[in-house]
């Protein structure tokens, strides 16, 4: 079964684009001059943020490069390139380097993400900044995870169909990894199948990542925007946190 990220037409579907956080996500990077994301996806963050600043997008999937590319990739100080998070090495430092919108949770094992935060770090400079963001449960709430098969929500394509989509979430305890099943119907009939498999990370879990690789975090922020003390615990559920961190 293939990965949303393998099919535009579907990617587009589950993940709407969120212009008030990219407003916030502009924001946060201020003055940066120069910008690297980490699992740009289809780029439109990414182009918002190179009206002000050269931004390099670094995606694993051909796919999603390639949709990027015809999207935006005529825009000057933008460019998008196929790459691990693991294992990039861009040979060149950034002002701001960016994982966000559960970027690290693609990294499934304790492995692959202390291999990711290497990576951010190795094209930091002495100066520069990163910026995490991604979706947080805490222990206690991880049982609601499993569940069979439900509808999810409904989407509009760029032509104006409808289209209903359903999902089923099978959950790992022990890796702590999640896998969905994404259904796309239309007109009551199933017209694609696709997966999404992300690790599950908690807010301890995720900071104790971040200082043993060597970043501290200077501020945070919930799902709203409103900075929060960095050691606060989220929320009893699920809940979205962004650190802005410096490197050593």
């Amino acid at each position: 079964m293939q990965s949303i990220y393998t099919d535009a037409s579907v990617y587009k579907l589950l993940t709407p684009q969120d212009d008030a956080e990219h407003a916030f996500m502009c924001r946060l990077a201020g003055d940066a001059a120069s910008i690297l994301e980490l699992a740009s996806g289809c780029g439109n963050l990414a182009a918002r943020l190179a009206q002000r600043a050269d931004v390099t997008g670094v995606d694993a999937s051909p796919e999603m490069v390639a949709l990027a590319t015809q999207a935006h990739g005529d825009r000057p100080g933008l460019c998008f390139v196929q790459g691990d998070m693991r294992t990039l090495r861009l040979e060149r430092p950034f002002d701001l380097v960016m994982a966000v919108d559960n970027a690290l949770q693609h990294a499934c094992t304790d492995e692959a993400l202390y291999a990711a935060l290497d990576s951010i770090r190795a094209h930091m400079g002495p100066r520069s900044r990163a910026l995490f963001q991604t979706g947080l449960r805490e222990p206690e709430t991880l049982d609601t995870l499993n569940h069979a098969r439900q509808k999810v929500g409904s989407a509009i394509d760029a032509c104006g169909v409808t289209f209903e989509i359903y999902g089923t979430s099978t959950f790992d305890p022990a890796t702590k990894v999640n896998h969905r099943v994404f259904e796309i119907h239309k007109d009551g009939a199933k017209v694609a199948e696709r997966t999404l498999t992300m690790r599950i990370l908690d807010s301890a879990a995720l900071q104790q990542a971040l200082a043993r690789a060597g970043f501290s975090i200077a501020r945070a922020f919930d799902e709203s925007g409103q900075e929060v003390e960095p050691q606060a615990r989220p929320g009893p559920t699920h809940a979205v946190r962004t650190y802005e961190c410096r490197a050593g």
